[in-house]
């Protein structure tokens, strides 16, 4: 689950959206753009399953290699 978007444009999504996906997912999605671009992530859909510590459902965006 996962993939490396380059390009002007894109979309991803979570496997077998919108219906569940299954336990113990690991998805890794990698953005890249030039270093003089910036990239703007919209969530149209967006439910986690509570947890107090978000140990199970969470999204981690961060900037680096």
């Amino acid at each position: 689950c996962g993939s490396t978007l380059t390009g002007d444009e894109g979309t991803f999504s979570s496997p077998n959206y919108p219906e569940s996906y299954d336990s113990n997912l690991w998805c890794n999605w990698t953005i890249v753009v030039n270093a003089s671009m910036s990239i703007t992530v919209t969530f149209d859909n967006f439910d986690l399953e509570f947890q107090q510590d978000c140990d199970y459902d969470y999204v981690l965006l961060y900037e680096g290699s």
